[in-house]
């Protein structure tokens, strides 16, 4: 069996930060923020249907699941923070091969971005960046609505995240 490839594994992890990604309807008088993020994966899992690891990326169906943690650096990945000052998480299940309901967080400082039971689409096969949508937030994101866009860089389980909220 081959391994997950990196590729996969990137857009999902990317994701975890992600998972607070999306389109999500804002008023149009809310400001908006922008923030920039070099996604550093510190750990994942995928798993069958069955509960087992998953080795081979065509197996992905209903069923499959991929947990996902990151720390976040200010800026991308070729110019960023020394230190990181942001975490994620991403927790997936898998509904066909490229869609899943997922949750997220993304903390910051003493806050939080959610992403709660949101639907994501992944294209493994392309390299379209991962969407997910944003709909809560905890202490200065109570609130929040917006995006995460998640792009896989290189060759790597690491992406680059843009985060776009209104509170």
């Amino acid at each position: 069996m081959k391994q997950i490839d990196r590729r996969l594994a990137a857009v999902l992890t990317a994701v975890g930060c992600s998972a607070v990604l999306g389109a999500v309807a804002v008023p149009a008088t809310a400001q908006a923020d922008t923030l920039r993020f070099f996604s550093k994966s510190t750990g994942q899992q995928f798993l069958g249907a069955d509960g087992q690891p998953l080795m081979d990326p065509s197996t992905i169906g209903p069923g499959a699941q991929f947990n996902g943690t990151d720390r976040d650096y200010v800026g991308n990945s070729k110019r960023h923070a020394k230190d990181w000052t942001a975490s994620d998480h991403i927790d997936c299940a898998f509904t066909t091969q490229t869609v899943a309901t997922c949750n997220a967080q993304l903390a910051i400082g003493g806050s939080m971005l959610l992403a709660t039971r949101v639907n994501v689409t992944f294209d493994f096969m392309g390299n379209a960046p991962t969407v997910v949508p944003i709909n809560g937030g905890t202490g200065k994101y109570v609130g929040a609505r917006g995006t995460v866009t998640s792009a896989g860089v290189g060759n790597s389980n690491n992406s680059d995240l843009t985060v776009r909220v209104r509170t």
